[in-house]
Formats: C-alpha cells, structure tokens, sequence
C-alpha cells in the first residue's frame, strides 16, 4: 500500500513538473524587434539607381536609440566626419524611416528588409529611385 502511494506521488510530481515546465521553444523563435535592429551603425555595400548599379556612393548611418542619427555620404570611401549631417529619426509601422520629422529636411527611407546581418532600403531623391544595402559597420 505505501509503495503504491510512493509511486502515485511520484508519479504526480513528474508529470505535474512538465505541465508547469516554463516552453524555452518561446524564447528562441520569439522576433527581435525591427527598432532594436535598427538602432546601430550601418555602411553602405552597394547600392542600384532606377535598377542599375550604381557606384562611387558611399553612405554611413548611425542609428541611435535616443531618435538621433548621423548621416555620412560621399563620392569616395568614407574616412571621417567632417560631412555629417545630424537629426532625428523615427520609424513607422516598422517599415519606413521618418527623418526630421515635420522641418523642411523631412525624407524617408522604406524598409526592404532587416536582420542582424544587414540592412536594404529603398529610397527616391527627386526623381532617382534607389536601392541600398548596408552591413553593420563603421567607417572608422
């Protein structure tokens, strides 16, 4: 008789253990948000306009978590800042990026897609359609 309680306690405990055991699946496969992505620094790796490639343009982008950025671009590698542009950013919907909101600087870039790895965009400057992707980087 006792060992027959010994076994149905122990039985429940096991079991009760994996109805209560906290799903570690969840916390693996759960999305990193597209801001959190966002927020480092990015150097361009090549770029098209109107579907061409395009070369001699270089862009550096520095995200920041405060809603500031850093914006470096030129004709040749960049080697340091005496370029830069400054502002804020803000990102909608998780898919375009809003810079200098509501002033007369105001431009966006649309998320073509983002990971760890890297960064596409897309993005019109009067009537040039581009294309640009970015790695994680700096240009120091």
């Amino acid at each position: 008789m006792i060992k027959n309680i010994l076994l149905s306690l122990i039985f429940l405990v096991v079991f009760s253990g994996f109805a209560f055991a906290q799903d570690t699946t969840q916390t693996s496969t759960q999305k990193v948000p597209v801001k959190d992505i966002l927020c480092r620094k990015w150097l361009s790796t090549s770029y098209t306009e109107d579907g061409k490639k395009g070369n001699d343009f270089y862009v550096f982008i520095d995200f920041q978590k405060n809603g500031r950025y850093v914006y470096i671009e030129d004709d040749e590698p960049i080697e340091d800042d005496k370029w830069a542009e400054q502002g804020t950013w803000e990102l909608v919907n998780d898919s375009v990026i809003l810079f200098d909101k509501g002033t007369d600087d105001e431009d966006r870039m649309n998320i073509v897609s983002i990971d760890d790895k890297g960064l596409n965009v897309n993005y019109s400057f009067e009537k040039v359609h581009m294309n640009i992707s970015f790695v994680p980087g700096s240009f120091k």
